[in-house]
């Protein structure tokens, strides 16, 4: 349970609980399960605090201070996260859906079954981050850094990946179905099971015929017209539409 001194502090606002933070660095902060919701905690210092299940629907937390912080099982739906720090923090099995999360760094992060579908991931650092089984279906990844990033069976389904750096990221048994995934870069990506059916990957950087050969599905897929070419030849399988496209 979250500590009511520690709730009274953080109600009075950044500046005031910074300053609480700066003086005493060994307290780390426990706010678990405590109601946040719509809560202005812009540019708060919450580094490594307990954040376990709290409640922060609608919440300002731009250009907030995260890292290190606890937010498993936390409700960030509608949340403002901005900007914010949050390197090496613990998402799992989180709800961020529809959470504005643009320009945040979540670089080595974890999403372990997160929610994050229709959320703003656009111009994020999501270097190393762990996305492995998480929902990221309608999501908006433009411009995001994804490199390293482990995507394991992920749904990315529907979702906005255009110009995203994906180099090294494991996205095997993933589905980005129906996404669009318009000049990303892919250099040594992992595709092994992968449903690509209906993406649209058209001038796509780094994109190897041996890389979309392990993948599940391309049917309907759009690719460059030398790639598509190698691949029907081939690979003429991969374009087979008896497989399920979703």
């Amino acid at each position: 349970m979250a500590n009511p001194e520690h709730i009274k502090l953080l109600k009075h606002g950044a500046s005031r609980w910074n300053a609480f933070r700066a003086t005493n660095p060994s307290i780390r902060p426990d706010l678990s399960s405590a109601n946040l919701s719509g809560w202005n905690l812009a540019e708060a210092d919450l580094t490594g605090a307990n954040l376990h299940d709290v409640n922060l629907t609608q919440a300002d937390l731009s250009y907030a201070q995260l890292e290190g912080a606890n937010l498993g099982e936390a409700n960030l739906l509608h949340a403002t996260v901005t900007g914010a720090k949050g390197n090496d923090t613990n998402l799992n099995e989180a709800d961020l859906s529809h959470a504005d999360l643009s320009k945040a760094d979540f670089s080595h992060a974890t999403f372990l079954k997160a929610d994050l579908s229709g959320t703003d991931l656009s111009h994020a650092n999501l270097a190393h981050a762990n996305f492995h089984l998480a929902n990221l279906e309608r999501s908006t990844l433009n411009a995001a850094d994804i490199r390293h990033a482990k995507l394991r069976e992920a749904s990315i389904t529907n979702a906005h990946v255009e110009h995203a750096l994906l180099d090294h990221a494991d996205l095997a048994h993933a589905s980005l179905a129906q996404s669009n995934l318009r000049h990303a870069s892919f250099q040594n990506t992992s595709f092994i099971q992968t449903n690509l059916a209906r993406t649209n990957m058209e001038d796509a950087q780094h994109l190897q015929p041996e890389q979309l050969a392990k993948t599940r599905t391309l049917a309907q897929a759009t690719l460059d017209p030398i790639l598509l070419d190698k691949l029907t030849t081939s690979n003429p399988q991969l374009f087979n539409e008896d497989v399920p496209l979703s």
